[in-house]
């Protein structure tokens, strides 16, 4: 990212390829960071509710992790995308999603 930066490369985030909303498309020269591999949860907090999750974790496999403790994950970004991609509605800055019981 700093040699990136240095040269003011542009660096595209790269989800699940389903390409919706054709956020992986470069208009000009640039690198394409795959995400895939980042698929961690890192934290649920079930009295907020909200989770903490790397860019790579689908909806699919939020939800298998929070079904034991009673939660789901409501908001459906479709063809189970990345949810570090862009769902319906998200802000681009900092997208916040919360869980329901």
């Amino acid at each position: 990212m700093r040699v990136c930066a240095r040269h003011r490369l542009p660096v595209i985030a790269f989800g699940a390829g389903s390409s919706l909303k054709g956020s992986p498309v470069r208009r000009t020269v640039g690198i394409s960071f795959d995400m895939k591999d980042m698929n961690k949860i890192i934290a649920v907090h079930v009295e907020d509710p909200d989770c903490v999750v790397e860019p790579g974790v689908t909806r699919s496999q939020l939800n298998g992790y929070l079904k034991d403790q009673g939660l789901f994950f409501p908001i459906y970004p479709g063809a189970d995308a990345h949810l570090g991609g862009r769902p319906p509605g998200a802000r681009p800055a900092r997208p916040q999603y919360a869980m329901a019981a």
